[in-house]
């Protein structure tokens, strides 16, 4: 608190660390219970006490059998995860958490303080980065969820690329100026595009999407996949 004086116009940096954890032998058939682990720490601890499992806590164990019965999957699981850190009835940016702790030296008084905190880091390998944002992943012609531009090679739609997106930059490009980023408003706007083209294959809309592989190559241009978790971010 000292170095990194907390006010909620000057929160700390929330990080959210998502991963499978299987209790399983790695040989058996079945792996009922492996579980989706949600774990948070704050960025201004240090990586030296971040390499530390004691600066982590846990907010959500799930079974990932679970999550695949709840509509939306794991991404909604993140989402009432958010939902405790920042959910209207306790929104950790604003009101802050509020806690007392020891004195560093035995007898002296109790500390009172209050820590409030931004959503600053999301920590995941690709495939659960895919299943918190539900994007194509490294699957897509737009694999990266945070550029509007980053690409790779794919044959199968090389064609389609120039009817959807105006422009693109190799993955293999050195010069990171030569991407843009997404923004908030950018990947709703993505999402939108996507929740259309899927009422469009729904309603057999043919104006809208000639068919389900026309449907599976535009989401792969656009780096995004209908759920019914993202239809939030509309």
């Amino acid at each position: 608190m000292d170095g990194y004086p907390c006010t909620p116009s000057t929160p700390w940096n929330l990080i959210l660390y998502q991963d499978g954890v299987d209790a399983s032998d790695g040989l058996a058939k079945n792996h009922h219970r492996k579980s989706a682990i949600f774990y948070w720490s704050f960025k201004e601890f240090g990586m030296r006490a971040l390499a530390h499992e004691q600066v982590w806590g846990i907010i959500a164990n799930v079974r990932v059998d679970e999550c695949k019965a709840i509509d939306g999957g794991i991404a909604r699981v993140f989402e009432k995860v958010l939902d405790d850190f920042f959910g209207v009835a306790s929104n950790m940016q604003v009101a802050g958490a509020t806690m007392s702790i020891a004195g560093s030296v035995w007898g002296e008084p109790r500390l009172t303080m209050t820590i409030h905190a931004k959503a600053g880091i999301v920590l995941a390998d690709i495939p659960a980065l895919k299943e918190l944002v539900e994007c194509i992943g490294h699957s897509g012609m737009k694999f990266c969820c945070l550029c509007q531009d980053c690409i790779q090679t794919k044959s199968d739609i090389g064609e389609l690329l120039p009817t959807i997106t105006a422009k693109a930059v190799h993955m293999s490009c050195t010069l990171l100026s030569c991407f843009e980023l997404h923004t908030n408003e950018s990947i709703q706007a993505t999402v939108r595009r996507v929740n259309a083209l899927h009422a469009g294959l729904i309603a057999n809309d043919k104006t809208v999407v000639q068919n389900g592989e026309d449907y599976r190559l535009r989401c792969q241009v656009l780096g995004w996949s209908w759920s019914s978790a993202n239809i939030v971010l509309q």
